[in-house]
Formats: C-alpha cells, sequence, structure tokens
C-alpha cells in the first residue's frame, strides 16, 4: 500500500503513513467533512516495478519448447504457402505453349513424341 497523501510505501496496512497522521492530528477534521487530498509530487512518489522471479528449470523447457512448436508452424506455413504460390506458376510455364497460328492439329506434346512402348509396339502389329 501507499500513501494517500505523500505517496510514500507503507510497511503494513493502513491508508496514512506516520508523518501524515502526526500532521492530520494537528489539524482535526469532523468526521464527514470532505477532503480533497493534493495531488502527489512527482519527486517523492516511488514508481513500483514489478518483479519477476527466475524460472524453474522445467518452466525454461517448457517455454523453449513452445516457442519451437511456433517456429515449425510458421516455418510450415511458409513453406505451404510458397507452394501454393510458386506450383501455379512453375506448372503454366513449365507446360508447352501454344503460338499464334498454331492450331490443336499441329501442336504436338512432347509425350507424343516419344518412342512407343512395348504393349503400343505389339499392338500396332
Amino acid at each position: 500500500m501507499v500513501c494517500l497523501r505523500c505517496g510514500r510505501e507503507l510497511p503494513g496496512e493502513g491508508a496514512f503513513c506516520q508523518d501524515c497522521l502526526v500532521d492530520m492530528e494537528r489539524c482535526p477534521v469532523k468526521p464527514g467533512t470532505p477532503v480533497l487530498i493534493p495531488k502527489r509530487d512527482p519527486a517523492t512518489v516511488v514508481k513500483r516495478t514489478a518483479k519477476r522471479r527466475p524460472l524453474s528449470l522445467e518452466e525454461q523447457v517448457r517455454v523453449l519448447r513452445r516457442r519451437c512448436r511456433i517456429l515449425a508452424a510458421l516455418m510450415i506455413l511458409f513453406l505451404a504457402t510458397t507452394l501454393a504460390l510458386v506450383y501455379p506458376a512453375w506448372k503454366h510455364f513449365a507446360s508447352p505453349q501454344l503460338r499464334p497460328g498454331q492450331n490443336y492439329s499441329s501442336f504436338t506434346t512432347p509425350a507424343a513424341t516419344t518412342t512407343p512402348t512395348a504393349a503400343e509396339s505389339t499392338a500396332a502389329k
């Protein structure tokens, strides 16, 4: 807790520190009277920082495993996205294209120019 009047850190329960309580006893106020608490001086306000406790070895291993799983998932996602984008382009440019003035009857594919297989040559005889 901090003192509501000066902003110092309090060791135990309470709203005001001992110094502020002594000052307030000198100028008593009737109960129920609204009191305006002055703004704190930034120089006297003690900033509290959150202290992180050191992780145990088991917790460190758990954190590193989680990071490795996330990294592996991101790598798989990257590879899948790259494959999804590159494969159609590769397929488009790897296939033979019709040139202007060609028709389908004069267009030959590389598979049609290969030598016939043994089964096809016996069937032709």
